[in-house]
């Protein structure tokens, strides 16, 4: 749609053919990169929700590794964007003791925030 929009407008401005067809190629990639976005962070960065920390992975080349047990998350967190609401996706915001975890992209972000928060409550039981 937004590409449509761009189209008509480049379009009503009378530009001369060369021109035209290098603010489309741009519009186009642009546009296909901001939908890519999502999908190539998946390709360097994931999430372990494991049974005593939660575990974010990411990099190619260098590898880095963030864990934060759940006995030591100072709070949780969800953000929603208008359009994340719409169509269920979100990111949740981790903050331990010493790190932040931010998982991003997550699809259903309220089952998954449910889980972390079942899992705190757990090890607050263990530690009584």
């Amino acid at each position: 749609l937004l590409l449509l929009v761009f189209i008509f407008f480049i379009h009503s401005l009378d530009l001369n053919p060369s021109v035209y067809n290098v603010s489309i190629f741009v519009c186009t990639s642009l546009i296909i990169i901001l939908f890519m976005e999502p999908e190539i962070n998946r390709g360097y960065r994931y999430y372990c929700l494991e049974e005593n920390n939660i575990t974010l992975v990411e990099g190619i080349l260098n590898k880095r590794k963030i864990s934060i047990p759940y006995d030591q998350i100072a709070s949780l967190e969800v953000v929603k964007t208008p359009l994340g609401r719409i169509l269920k996706f979100g990111d949740i915001v981790i903050v331990g003791v010493k790190d932040e975890i931010k998982l991003k992209g997550i699809r259903y972000p309220d089952k998954i925030y449910s889980r972390i928060q079942e899992r705190i409550d757990a090890e607050k039981k263990k530690k009584k």
